[in-house]
């Protein structure tokens, strides 16, 4: 695990998020923020069940409002992926697999709510499109497999974000690649595609 680079990383995501309340062009319309989360991941493809693989997710993000109910966010993400046996698997093999995500995503929103300090909607829909580059990677029990994963991603993100008040709320989202992170012909001569998928729990933090 190479610490030095995901401490950069992570340094990089909290000086953004602390200049973005600064970078708003036009306070109402345009609004920034933040958020970490608990990723739960799996690939399909390398013989292993279930979502073993626990890793950590942050990032920040922009939005525009395009009308009273729809948003449309900019990301930029630190995201541990990959997979992990556990007592129940057939074979003890484990991927880790660190990326930066840009997704773009539309979101819809409901549930709207009034209070003294500030009107907002509790609820927030979201879906689109990621691109994610692979900067680090390790293995165990896989023969280096990992060095040949493709390096670029492209996939599809849904989810929700519940908001407590204005600026605090949960989010829950399920991340799928569409790209194969390699493909090969096992020993029975059945083409094998490798594809990574996670599940991701956390909070997000708005400025309005």
């Amino acid at each position: 695990m190479n610490w030095k680079k995901t401490a950069a990383i992570l340094a990089f995501l909290s000086n953004v998020l602390l200049v973005l309340p600064n970078c708003q062009a036009q306070r109402g319309r345009f609004y920034g923020g933040g958020r970490i989360s608990l990723n739960l991941a799996q690939i399909d493809g390398d013989g292993i069940f279930g979502y073993n693989r626990f890793g950590l997710g942050a990032g920040v993000f922009g939005a525009a409002n395009l009308g009273s109910k729809s948003e449309l966010h900019l990301e930029f993400l630190y995201n541990v992926r990959g997979s992990r046996y556990n007592s129940r698997s057939l074979q003890n093999v484990a991927y880790q697999l660190k990326y930066i995500d840009i997704p773009l995503l539309f979101t819809f929103k409901d549930w709207f709510v009034e209070e003294q300090k500030a009107n907002y909607y509790k609820m927030h829909f979201q879906g689109g499109m990621y691109f994610g580059r692979l900067f680090n990677s390790s293995s165990e029990n896989a023969s280096n497999l990992d060095q040949q994963f493709r390096k670029n991603d492209l996939g599809w993100i849904l989810g929700f974000t519940y908001y407590a008040n204005v600026h605090v709320g949960l989010t829950g989202r399920f991340t799928n690649s569409v790209l194969p992170l390699i493909k090969y012909v096992n020993s029975q001569g059945e083409e094998i595609k490798m594809i990574s998928y996670f599940i991701s729990l956390g909070l997000t933090y708005r400025f309005n």
